[in-house]
């Protein structure tokens, strides 16, 4: 679910109001995003190369609320976009896609006491892998764990089974068939 189309090359934010801020490429250089305080990677990033600021672009350009598909279809939980976790801030707060921790910006769900990192909430609802743009590629659709789901799940990808379900990618063969979506940018 893109939260934006096309973001524009420069834009001036509340958030680092003292200089504009530059789409530039990440090309896999890691970096902290100063909004959502979680790490970045690939795609492009808001950026003040003098202050070393960056933003990941669905941090700097989100929408006021939101209504994400995977959670409550039919409506009744709209998340809004704040810049600090809701209090009380002494609580700890995990995002309800990723399971990581919320220490800047979030989309929050007061209705339902959710909340969805901004990285989160952009998530494609479907990916396609190799094919070669013929078509044959596989698909892996963006998918909820079930509420009583514990366990832990292997990635597909890279290996890791550290992590509790939370969403993920599924895709059409059993064994790589799951894929956390931890490469978010």
């Amino acid at each position: 679910m893109r939260l934006f189309e096309e973001p524009p090359a420069k834009l001036t934010h509340w958030a680092h109001p003292e200089h504009e801020l530059t789409l530039a490429a990440t090309a896999g250089a890691p970096f902290r995003c100063d909004g959502c305080q979680e790490p970045g990677g690939d795609g492009p990033r808001y950026r003040c190369a003098p202050c070393n600021f960056d933003l990941h672009t669905d941090c700097a350009l989100p929408p006021a609320t939101l209504q994400h598909p995977l959670l409550f279809k039919g409506g009744g939980c709209t998340f809004v976009f704040l810049r600090e976790p809701p209090a009380p801030a002494a609580a700890s707060r995990q995002c309800d896609a990723c399971g990581d921790d919320v220490r800047g910006f979030v989309f929050h769900c007061a209705d339902r006491d959710l909340d969805l990192h901004p990285c989160c909430a952009s998530l494609e609802d479907r990916i396609v892998t190799g094919g070669g743009g013929d078509g044959d590629g596989r698909v892996f659709e963006l998918t909820k764990a079930a509420s009583s789901s514990s366990s832990r799940r292997r990635c597909g990808v890279c290996g890791d089974k550290s992590r509790r379900t939370f969403w993920f990618y599924r895709g059409p063969l059993r064994r790589r068939g799951r894929v956390h979506p931890r490469g978010r940018a």
